[in-house]
């Protein structure tokens, strides 16, 4: 497990937490865009240095935002 990703799992962030920041952002985004929205919305400076290092490529939806920050079998609930 990548160890930026252990921290956020150690300080109790999942998914979950990245869907409500993410929450109203319209797809495609960049990781930048997804970042400044995040921030915007309080996220957790962790959470938000992820997204900004995110490989700069439109990200179609928060499935595909989950996987690249939390891995291949993270996926936001009610999203299959």
């Amino acid at each position: 497990m990548d160890s930026a990703v252990h921290a956020l799992r150690g300080r109790g962030l999942n998914p979950t937490d990245l869907h409500i920041a993410l929450a109203g952002i319209t797809y495609p985004a960049r990781p930048s865009e997804l970042a400044d929205y995040a921030r915007q919305r309080n996220a957790d400076e962790q959470l938000v240095a992820l997204l900004a290092a995110l490989p700069d490529m439109p990200i179609v939806g928060p499935n595909q935002v989950c996987m690249a920050v939390f891995g291949r079998h993270a996926q936001i609930q009610g999203n299959p």
